[in-house]
């Protein structure tokens, strides 16, 4: 029972002073972003500081979402590309999101088929023009 109790104190040291850190993603995706992989998550910082302009997806890219098994369970829907023919840009949602859940948008950079930067993030930056209709 004493480790159990040592274990949850530990956690809400760890918890308070991660909530007292200035956050680049928001609290629950910086959180959620410390296992992605550090080459990952460089390549979504950098395309985070882009000034983009973000679309609705089309259907062909809302199919291939459907078909990308690990991404389908990663989040709930494909919500808006941007990007050209080199690179191309997905934002994911999370229908169901915030501590303990994850992040609300998880960001996936594609290369082609390979994925190059990976990285999850509660609210828009004022860079990104998000265009919904």
């Amino acid at each position: 029972m004493a480790g159990r109790v040592e274990n949850l104190v530990t956690w809400l040291k760890d918890y308070v002073a991660a909530r007292s850190r200035r956050h680049e993603f928001g609290f629950t995706a910086d959180m959620d972003n410390t296992g992605v992989p550090a080459s990952l998550l460089e390549g979504f910082r950098r395309v985070w500081r882009e000034t983009l302009v973000w679309l609705p997806p089309s259907a062909a890219q809302k199919a291939r979402f459907q078909a990308h098994r690990q991404l389908r369970q990663s989040a709930d829907a494909l919500v808006a590309v941007s990007g050209e023919a080199q690179r191309e840009y997905w934002v994911l949602e999370n229908f169901t999101s915030g501590f303990p859940d994850p992040a609300e948008f998880l960001f996936v950079g594609f290369r082609g088929d390979n994925i190059f930067a990976r990285g999850q993030f509660e609210d828009w930056p004022d860079n990104w023009q998000r265009i919904t209709a």
